[in-house]
């Protein structure tokens, strides 16, 4: 049975603590954080314009201090060689990531993938709705799972792992679980499936691609 118990598909499971109540700190607008999450996949930038090198296939435009290896990292319609996605530089986040994925009972090369197509891998990166970091996270969304600074790479990777998780849980499929990632937990309740959105389509097959194109 699905665990999401909002009308509007929210997941909620993120809220609750281990002795299964509400967290004090999180009980103020479930709808806003389904909201904001579902205005994510409306973020993608037009090809015309001037800021279309600079923005993720989450809408997320990169800081000016995102380095070039980053910067040529190829977009979200493109295919991804292997060399081309391990020229990143080798970070602190990515020597914890293992440790993070398994922690939340998720293949590594799925965390880092997810990352990968939300920010390419950039603490610093904001998307033109406010969703930040290396996983993309709204602020409210940041709040519910905990992530009290999601600039901080490391608590943004353990807030990403363990709102992907909650999702996995939920629906019982990855390519469901990416869907709800991308465009809403209520979005997959609702069309009971993958999302018809273009953006959440290509999503799916640009995760998946640099599951199979990254090293961890």
């Amino acid at each position: 049975m699905k665990r999401v118990t909002q009308k509007h598909g929210l997941d909620i499971s993120s809220l609750i603590s281990s002795s299964g109540s509400f967290k004090e700190n999180y009980k103020a607008d479930f709808k806003s954080v389904l909201k904001e999450t579902e205005n994510k996949k409306n973020l993608t930038a037009s090809s015309g314009s001037k800021f279309s090198g600079l923005i993720s296939s989450s809408g997320a435009v990169f800081s000016s201090e995102i380095s070039s290896s980053v910067a040529q990292m190829p977009s979200a319609n493109q295919n991804c060689d292997k060399d081309e996605v391990n020229q990143i530089a080798y970070s602190d986040w990515e020597k914890e990531l293992p440790d993070i994925a398994n922690e939340y009972g998720i293949k590594p090369s799925l965390l880092k993938a997810i990352v990968l197509a939300e920010s390419n891998g950039n603490p610093n990166a904001v998307s033109p709705d406010g969703a930040i970091g290396l996983g993309q996270l709204m602020p409210s969304t940041a709040r519910s799972l905990g992530v009290e600074n999601p600039f901080d790479p490391i608590e943004n990777l353990r807030g990403t792992a363990r709102y992907f998780s909650n999702l996995l849980k939920t629906f019982k499929n990855v390519d469901l679980a990416l869907a709800a990632y991308n465009a809403g937990p209520g979005s997959v309740e609702r069309f009971n499936g993958i999302p018809p959105y273009s953006e959440t389509i290509n999503y799916i097959r640009r995760v998946k691609s640099l599951m199979v194109s990254v090293s961890v």
